[in-house]
């Protein structure tokens, strides 16, 4: 099912000008990076893999759901929406994956805006969940 393929063809489609960092908060000199930008997060697959061969065991051709979280974040409310905003060009958008035959990713769940407290001055970050539905091609 080519899990770090799908992976990465989320990660490539992050719409310019948002920088797309893998899991991990940018750090700069120590410090967590004041800026407008996304974190990605791989949840893995929302059910098992399906193939509708209901009493065998399932095979990497099989269907699959990917679920992404990707966190927004700003310096302010309006900043962060903003980046939530362009990464929700998303939506609707097909992906190529090697092998899979991917279909439009879909905006499963948006979050309100909240505030990170644990730096100073606080970010602002939104969370929304993306679902990439891919089968054998």
């Amino acid at each position: 099912m080519n899990r770090s393929g799908h992976f990465e063809a989320f990660k490539a489609a992050i719409p310019s000008p948002v920088a797309a960092h893998d899991t991990l908060v940018p750090v700069v000199d120590g410090e967590i990076l004041r800026a407008s930008y996304s974190v990605l997060y791989d949840v893995g697959a929302d059910d098992p893999p399906d193939d509708d061969r209901y009493l065998a065991a399932q095979r990497a051709a099989s269907k699959v759901t990917w679920r992404y979280v990707v966190k927004s974040v700003g310096e302010s409310p309006f900043a962060a929406r903003a980046v939530d905003s362009a990464v929700a060009g998303l939506i609707g958008k097909v992906l190529i994956v090697a092998g899979r035959k991917c279909d439009p990713l879909e905006l499963d769940e948006v979050g309100p805006v909240k505030e990170d407290t644990s730096v100073s001055p606080p970010l602002y970050f939104i969370e929304s969940d993306y679902l990439l539905t891919s089968r054998e091609a």
